[in-house]
């Protein structure tokens, strides 16, 4: 039953900026490819949020349990540590969760 649930997604890489090889595509599922993958002049992008609700959909989680609000790209804003921007720092994103 998951009527009570609720998916909150964090700071995270997003498709603006979480560049891929054209190899990493065929770790990703074939029917989830043509949803999570965006070509650009400069490569290939994941869609790491979007890929992550279709597969919690998949197992039965509604589209209302999602909020993304707090979802902003780890890549684009430097306020937030990304190892993909800045792979000299020893800096990590930490999440907490408390289940009441």
């Amino acid at each position: 039953d998951h009527d009570h649930l609720r998916i909150f997604f964090g700071p995270s890489a997003r498709v603006c900026c979480y560049q891929v090889t054209p190899e990493f595509k065929s770790h990703i599922e074939p029917q989830y490819r043509a949803q999570v993958f965006e070509s650009h002049e400069e490569g290939l992008y994941f869609d790491l949020p979007l890929y992550n609700k279709l597969k919690l959909e998949a197992y039965g989680v509604k589209k209302e349990a999602f909020h993304c609000q707090y979802n902003i790209c780890t890549i684009c804003h430097e306020g937030y540590c990304s190892h993909r921007r800045n792979r000299e720092s020893l800096q990590r994103q930490l999440t907490v969760v408390a289940l009441k």
